[in-house]
């Protein structure tokens, strides 16, 4: 009997405080989460990735969300 091993499934970043960038923006908060898949071969891989920035560039607030999603995996050579 061979036994499954255990491998992280969702991992989630978030900053603990703003932060500035460029001198031309500022994030105020930003947060991660990235979930990865484990394949019949037994390799895990990326599945998805969701990002979340609030903050403001040039003056003007904001939030930008964005999705990625990961599929059509094959070997490396």
């Amino acid at each position: 009997m061979k036994a499954k091993t255990p491998f992280v499934e969702r991992v989630r970043f978030t900053s603990a405080k703003g932060f500035r960038m460029m001198m031309v923006a500022s994030v105020q908060s930003m947060v991660v989460v990235s979930r990865y898949a484990l394949l019949p071969s037994g390799e895990v891989v990326p599945a998805a990735s969701d990002t979340s920035l609030t903050g403001s560039l040039f003056g003007k607030s904001g939030r930008i969300h964005s999705t990625a999603t990961y599929g059509g995996f094959q070997p490396a050579r």
